[in-house]
């Protein structure tokens, strides 16, 4: 990225992993991992796949800090009052695929189990910071749901294309913005999306309590 002084773009950090910004657009955080390939290779493995650092530093590359993040979450946001992170866990079985939300304060303090199943993901807080919208996968449903920092369930969103892989709210949190598509189905009667070209792949927008 250009910094403030107009200078060409360089490397502010030394690996790639999942990123967010913070509140005043002064920071950024980065989770990055590595895979325990033995691990990984088990039918079933008996301990979590990933080993997580989690880092923030400034957006010129200075200041860097490793973060008291538990090494099996990515950090997936940074609250907009700046004072949480929900990460996506994989501190629970099934390990590598049961990815579980988490509230924490940026310390890694007061850690809130905010989900119980399916593996989820794409977590956004809401620009009040009361709300997380994610996506929720199960044996091959896919959905989007939303949930209240406190843990409280709140809704799902259900329509007849799939909610793709991600969403995003609108800066006054009234709508949400959501990748959706349809399933082909294939001669044998099973869905299937084999490349980007099927599915009519699309944007639609939303209101935030899931109507129009």
């Amino acid at each position: 990225t250009n910094n403030r002084q107009g200078t060409s773009p360089g490397k502010v950090f030394d690996h790639s992993g999942k990123l967010c910004w913070s509140p005043d657009g002064q920071q950024i955080v980065c989770s990055y991992g590595e895979v325990d390939q033995e691990e990984d290779n088990k039918p079933k493995p008996e301990k979590p796949v990933w080993k997580v650092q989690t880092w923030r530093f400034s957006i010129n590359g200075s200041d860097r800090t490793r973060l008291p993040v538990p090494d099996t979450d990515f950090v997936e946001d940074w609250s907009p009052d700046g004072q949480w992170f929900v990460t996506s866990s994989d501190r629970h079985p099934p390990y590598g695929s049961g990815y579980q939300l988490y509230l924490m304060r940026t310390d890694g303090t007061e850690q809130r189990r905010l989900t119980t199943e399916g593996l989820n993901v794409h977590a956004r807080f809401s620009p009040d910071s009361t709300r997380i919208i994610y996506t929720y996968q199960r044996r091959g449903y896919t959905n989007l749901r939303m949930v209240n920092i406190d843990g409280t369930f709140q809704k799902e969103f259900t329509s007849d294309p799939n909610i793709g892989p991600d969403a995003c709210w609108s800066p006054d949190g009234k709508r949400l913005a959501m990748v959706v598509h349809d399933w082909p189905v294939g001669p044998d009667g099973r869905q299937t999306l084999s490349d980007s070209s099927d599915g009519d792949y699309r944007v639609e927008v939303i209101d935030a309590d899931g109507q129009n």
